[in-house]
């Protein structure tokens, strides 16, 4: 057998090397044209990828500037009616769900998205406390099922980053809602009692 047969032939055309009847330079072309159409997909994949965690991200955060209006509005009713104690706590939640807000705020913008300003829903002024709590309750419950969704679809994006900051978040929130509503079961059964305990400073 001819050992030339196992091996392909090199020849010369017109200056260009030729292997199997193209240019050295044409195989090159090819492949490059199938590396920037594979990274050309693979970018396509992870800005959708990326908006669709950014669009849970930003529901994040104006579920969370509803929480701090509404919060800090209760905090300002309840020090005029001189219920300090409980004043003071709204207070307290409200500058965690700032922290909140602003962390949501820096994950988005490393994304390459737009933080929303804007809260999404109306907050609820003049209420009396076992309303108050009830409307505080409702937002917790409805942040703890938004972020627990959130994570699940951060993991299926493989966004582990943003997976553990809507986990931290989910947790806080859980403590504030666990926070309303031992308040409101107290209030319940130990009346103007349990009342007397929430005024002063």
């Amino acid at each position: 057998m001819d050992e030339n047969q196992h091996f392909p032939h090199f020849h010369f055309v017109g200056g260009n090397e030729e292997f199997l009847g193209l240019t050295i330079s044409q195989p090159i072309a090819i492949i490059n044209k199938i590396l920037r159409r594979a990274d050309k997909f693979k970018k396509t994949k992870e800005e959708n990828m990326s908006q669709k965690v950014i669009e849970l991200l930003n529901a994040a955060r104006a579920r969370e500037l509803t929480a701090i209006t509404q919060y800090m509005a209760q905090h300002y009713e309840l020090e005029d009616s001189d219920y300090g104690k409980l004043g003071k706590k709204m207070k307290e939640i409200a500058i965690q769900e700032m922290k909140h807000a602003e962390a949501l705020a820096e994950r988005i913008l490393f994304l390459k998205g737009t933080p929303t300003s804007k809260p999404d829903a109306e907050i609820k002024k003049g209420q009396d406390i076992e309303p108050m709590l009830n409307t505080d309750i409702a937002l917790e419950d409805q942040a703890i099922k938004m972020y627990n969704d959130a994570i699940k679809v951060c993991a299926e994006e493989k966004d582990h980053i943003s997976k553990q900051l809507f986990e931290k978040l989910l947790a806080e929130e859980e403590d504030h809602f666990n926070f309303f509503d031992n308040t409101k079961d107290h209030l319940v059964k130990l009346g103007a009692a349990y009342l007397a305990t929430l005024t002063g400073e």
